[in-house]
């Protein structure tokens, strides 16, 4: 419950940190989308009618045809006539034989053509994927006469007789004699295990020049193949699939038992630079920013965790240190939504923001809105962020696990037959459920001891606060029948600080006593009733404590204790009415009840009469319990696209009550995208969003109960248009315009038992944002992704009617973000080794470093950041009573600190072996180690002051397995 929630976290933070942690909601996209965009698609090619070929490939990059030494030393001659598939990008995609000249020159043609590179074909004026028929001849040449006339000897590879083979490799029909089956197995793809079809087993009877016969099959869809009446004796076995490296091994055939094998293929890249398909979502909304996880995990400077992306994209500020904080438009970071498929998050990411509350391995797409959301979404006033996990449709078992200088998890994932034959498919089925579970620790705790051992000087007093957390996740799937899954979620995370002290520092007499810890359990049906009405039913609890202590010696010292029980329910119905006209609708409840125990060390002695504070000595006990509600219900319409325009207007209705206090917010919606022609789209939104303050803002004790809703207009323009097939632009202008802003008060409501009755918090201040944003992006390919993302923004608030414009605490007018990712085309030398075979087999690891994949891939981050607004000091007076300085400010935050700029690189390199997938990786955060100021130190007279750098250059080194 995000409004009991905000006491203990905003009253936790604000005495330790002074910054308060942003409160988090969460939704999950529905299924429907995929339908939606598969019909609309029908819908558009009939309309459009056949389509038409406009551009047809071009070859413009070709591989040189080599001549087999077998092929020569027989004179033989031929024609290959091949199939050539190629995608949408210009790459070989598939290969099929139409006419054959023999096995090894199908095999010379098809090795060459698999490196040809076109220029796409354009089908309807847009890049699709299309077939060519390629002829291949081998003609021998006078220059190969001398060749052919003193052949060199060529070795028996098989070390056997030649034998005599069939030239026929089918089924045994009734008029031939019966054939045993001698050879069986499956084929894999290298690492994953996953079943290859379309791949093609030859088996070569005898040396290469007395070969008379061959034995060949394909496998089907769950890599298996059979071949029957396989002489006996020692044979070449050649495995071959269209983007896999070739396999050559040497198997003992016999007459009296089969051969059963399985056989590993090694793709050429495992990079995840590789295209994924998947349907698309029809964009509706004019803001949101939507990343796949294969783009996620590579991000430099996020340390492989996908939900740091989110802070380098346009509209998002720079966050203190290693970031973590929500600051979207120059707002709070509790003015921003977060959402995971439905459950609230009370924090996103660990101590330090080292990384997020979530296993990569967990998370399918993030989206961002950085402003301009729908209905769906409430009780945010800045930006929302919309994290989906995966689906757990799983054919077989799958897990991975990862360990760096930081913290160390795993992740597993499998189905399960519950009864009966095993159900090898990922089709709906009552007998089968699937279930994954990860888990994560760090270990900085253990490290810091060591690293002050050995680099720092014997006996030296060091003092370290320490992050020690960990987190967990597990899953439950079950789908009986293609309109019904059932989800069952849990997960959770704990936060602490270890004081690590060293030399001759006393670690007893800091006292330093903290603990976040939360658990989720979210269940889930959705339901699809019928073709066009789908709901998605999710209730869900949860548990939070939340515990701080501060001291030393005999000091007073501060403590806090906060637990909340909380629950939700969340429904959502769509229901798609006709053609260009769906409706959306839902509701969304949280509730909880809190309990808040505070020892603060206050003192006070005021003698004039009314009091403003009641007479306080030593520690001071403050005590609160109850309960709070918030209930949102929404409606949503898709209307269109007619014409190329499509509208989506909302409405939202909130209800907040905290210790019997009611307050409501109501707040219309509206987007409008105009696709003016294929690739140009004009957008534009408007939305009026609410939110409640903090609960410490409203409860009797300390707060003031009559305080209305925050509120934020949003206005938004823009355009997006689509340079290339991957390369496209997004630029908006937006304006916020807010009021009802809460803020401290100093007014004087009356005297009651002779203490003055004070306000403490009002409605009185307002704020504005606006500014530019533009997102050049180059979308996932083979080889690149990344985007340039820069946001020109002011960012401006005032406390009360009257008073002086000042810059908002989190405005930054110059946000440059460059990301990249390239994949390197080089290989090293165990590449062709594994083509060859040269390496030992039968090692543990089965293949030793026989198939490493060769896959290197570099990526670099720069940041260029205008600095944060700070007060500065402008002069100082000396206090003869304290001997100390007393500094008078200027304007409040009339200054800035310097710019920030930083680099940061990441070069990954993943290895495949037939079992697994090891992935190494090296992140280095501020490669320059530029000295960024985070604040200012001043001397004790305030005259001089330098700035604080908090980040040096920090390498992170890391290894992650997947099988």
């Amino acid at each position: 419950m995000s409004v009991v929630r905000g006491l203990g976290l905003s009253v936790f933070w604000g005495a330790l940190f002074s910054t308060s942690l942003a409160s988090a909601q969460i939704e999950q996209q529905p299924e429907w989308r995929e339908m939606e965009e598969q019909e609309r698609q029908r819908a558009e090619e009939e309309a459009k009618g056949p389509p038409k070929l406009t551009k047809p490939p071009k070859l413009v990059h070709q591989v040189p045809v080599i001549y087999p030494e077998s092929a020569r030393v027989e004179k033989r001659q031929g024609t290959a006539v091949l199939r050539i598939t190629i995608d949408e990008e210009g790459y070989v995609q598939r290969l099929d034989v139409l006419q054959s000249a023999g096995a090894d020159l199908d095999y010379a043609a098809m090795g060459a053509v698999a490196n040809f590179v076109f220029e796409p074909a354009e089908v309807d004026g847009i890049p699709a994927p299309i077939q060519v028929d390629y002829k291949q001849a081998f003609v021998l040449k006078e220059e190969v006469r001398e060749v052919l006339i003193r052949p060199p000897p060529v070795p028996d590879v098989t070390g056997a007789p030649p034998a005599p083979a069939p030239t026929v490799t089918q089924l045994p029909t009734e008029e031939e004699e019966p054939k045993l089956l001698n050879f069986l197995g499956v084929v894999r793809e290298s690492g994953t295990k996953a079943p290859l079809a379309d791949a093609e087993v030859y088996v070569q009877v005898g040396s290469p020049e007395e070969d008379t016969g061959e034995y060949t099959t394909t496998t089907g869809k769950d890599g298996r193949f059979e071949l029957y009446g396989v002489p006996a004796g020692k044979h070449l076995v050649r495995l071959s699939a269209t983007g896999y490296e070739q396999m050559t091994t040497v198997e003992e055939f016999s007459e009296d038992e089969a051969v059963q094998a399985i056989y590993y293929l090694p793709r050429r890249s495992y990079n995840k630079f590789e295209t994924v398909i998947q349907s698309k979502r029809e964009k509706k909304e004019v803001s949101r920013i939507a990343l796949r996880r294969e783009e996620l995990s590579q991000v430099p400077g996020t340390f492989g965790d996908p939900i740091r992306v989110i802070e380098n994209l346009p509209g998002m500020a720079r966050a203190p240190l290693l970031g973590g904080a929500l600051l979207v438009r120059g707002a709070n970071p509790e003015d921003t939504g977060v959402y995971m498929d439905g459950v609230p998050i009370p924090l996103l990411y660990h101590f330090l923001a080292l990384t997020s509350v979530v296993n990569a391995e967990f998370l399918e797409t993030i989206d961002f809105y950085p402003g301009g959301f729908g209905a769906r979404f409430g009780r945010a006033t800045a930006g929302i962020v919309d994290v989906r996990t995966r689906d757990l449709r799983l054919r077989r078992c799958r897990g991975s696990a990862k360990i760096d200088l930081i913290d160390t998890g795993f992740f597993f994932g499998c189905p399960v037959t519950l009864w009966g034959e095993e159900v090898d498919s990922d089709a709906p089925s009552w007998r089968r459920i699937t279930f994954a579970a990860a888990a994560r620790r760090s270990y900085l705790d253990s490290l810091l001891p060591l690293f002050m051992q050995l680099f720092l000087p014997p006996g030296t007093g060091t003092l370290f606060a320490s992050p020690v957390y960990w987190d967990y996740q597990a899953k439950l799937e079950y789908r009986p029948l293609a309109g019904h899954t059932f989800t069952l979620f849990a997960f959770g995370s704990d936060d602490a600080l270890k004081v690590i002290a060293g030399g001759n520092v006393d670690a007893d007499a800091f006292e330093l006593r903290t603990q976040q810890t939360f658990h989720r359990v979210l269940a889930a049906w959705e339901w699809r009733m019928f073709p066009r009405l789908t709901n998605r039913f999710a209730p869900w609890v949860g548990l939070e404590i939340n515990k701080v202590g501060l001291g030393s010696g005999d000091a007073l010292g501060v403590n806090f204790d906060l637990a909340i029980s909380t629950m939700g329910l969340r429904d959502d119905l769509r229901y798609q009415v006709m053609e260009g006209l769906s409706l959306n609708t839902g509701l969304d409840l949280q509730s909880g009840v809190f309990q808040f125990n505070a020892e603060l060390p206050a003192q006070a002695e005021i003698g004039a009469f009314p009091r403003v504070l009641p007479r306080f000595s030593e520690n001071q006990s403050l005590e609160e319990e109850g309960v709070g509600t918030a209930l949102g219900a929404y409606v949503e319409a898709e209307i269109g696209p007619f014409a190329g325009v499509k509208v989506t207007p909302g409405f939202r209705f909130d209800a907040y009550e905290l210790q019997r206090a009611m307050n409501y917010s109501a707040g219309p919606r509206l987007a409008v995208r105009w696709e003016v022609f294929p690739g140009t789209t004009l957008k534009g939104a408007y939305g009026v969003y609410e939110k409640m303050s903090d609960p410490q803002t409203r409860l009797g004790t300390l707060g003031n109960p009559k305080v209305w809703p925050e509120r934020s207009r949003h206005h938004i323009l823009g355009i997006e248009q689509k340079l290339t097939s991957k390369i496209n632009v997004d630029f908006q202008v937006f304006y916020n315009l807010k009021n009802n802003l809460v803020v401290s008060s100093q007014r004087i409501l009356g005297v009651e038992g002779g203490n003055v009755q004070a306000e403490y918090y009002s409605n009185e201040g307002v704020g504005n944002a606006w500014g530019a944003e533009i997102l050049l992006r180059h979308e996932l390919s083979k080889q690149f992704f990344g985007w340039v993302a820069y946001t020109l923004m002011r960012s401006e608030e005032r406390e009360r009617l009257g008073e002086q414009w000042m810059l908002s605490q989190f405005d930054q007018t110059h946000i440059l973000t460059i990301v990249g990712q390239y994949k390197l085309p080089w290989h090293l030398p165990f590449r062709e080794w594994s083509r060859t075979g040269r390496l030992p087999r039968g090692l543990w690891w089965n293949t030793g470093w026989a198939i490493l994949s060769g896959d290197w891939s570099v990526g670099g981050r720069f940041r260029a950041v205008s600095g944060n607004p700070t007060t500065p000091y402008t002069s100082a007076a000396h206090d003869l009573d304290s001997s100390e300085f007393v500094a008078k400010t200027g304007s409040r935050r009339s200054a800035r600190l310097p710019a920030f700029h930083q680099l940061d690189i990441r070069v990954d390199y993943k290895m495949a072996f037939d079992n697994f997938i090891v992935a190494c990786y090296l992140d280095l955060l501020n490669v320059y180690n530029q000295k960024n100021a985070e604040t200012m130190v001043w001397d004790f007279r305030y005259r001089e002051s330098q700035p604080l750098a908090l980040l040096p250059l920090l390498p992170v080194v890391g290894v992650n397995a997947e099988f």
